[in-house]
């Protein structure tokens, strides 16, 4: 987890999770939850996607999920489990990210794992999966507190030969830059192939 410069990951719209997972996820209606379920969220292997809702069982490698599209199996590889519920081998590991976000006005509070700082908000592994977090309704405290860059700073240029990006960080993932560019908008471009100059580099 790169601490001080977040990551972007968006829950993906129910049809392009469908799309994603193609024939390995299976929608089955009309099916009750176990009186034992507990939420979870699951985030697969693009780090780009993910799905919450109540897991119903876990055999033969496969998760059943009672999901807002109602009850899909999906199986274990690429996909990373947040939550108590999730079995043993097949949940996010973190370490020294526990946080502690408290609202400003005192009245509620949420405790887990700082898994990234997307946009303006935090985005926490709970005991009941992915909860996602406004930065400036809450304090943060715990050693998994990062420094919250302003949007000045995190202005960079990102040259290679010609090319010129410019524009602000937002991230900085298995070795690419993510800018949001003054001109195309968010862009995923290799660090090895750009120079960044500017205060929000990494």
């Amino acid at each position: 987890m790169h601490k001080h410069y977040p990551t972007t990951v968006r829950h993906a719209k129910v049809r392009h999770i469908v799309a994603q997972i193609g024939g390995v996820a299976f929608l089955t209606l009309g099916l009750s939850t176990s009186a034992f379920a507990q939420d979870v969220t699951l985030r697969f292997a693009s780090g780009q996607d993910s799905m919450s809702g109540a897991l119903t069982d876990f055999k033969d490698n496969k998760f059943f999920l009672d999901s807002s599209i109602g009850l899909v199996v999906i199986p274990t590889d690429g996909v990373i489990c947040i939550g108590d519920a999730c079995p043993e081998g097949t949940r996010l590991q973190l370490e020294n990210a526990r946080v502690v976000l408290t609202a400003i006005d005192g009245t509620a509070s949420i405790t887990g794992d700082l898994i990234e700082v997307d946009g303006d908000e935090y985005v926490v592994a709970t005991s009941i999966g992915e909860q996602r977090v406004a930065i400036d309704i809450v304090n943060c405290e715990g050693e998994g507190c990062v420094p919250v860059l302003a949007p000045k700073d995190r202005l960079v240029e990102l040259t290679n030969g010609g090319i010129t990006l410019k524009g602000e960080l937002l991230g900085f993932e298995n070795d690419s830059f993510i800018l949001d560019d003054q001109v195309m908008g968010e862009i995923r471009v290799s660090a090895a192939e750009f120079e960044c100059s500017g205060v929000g580099c990494p």
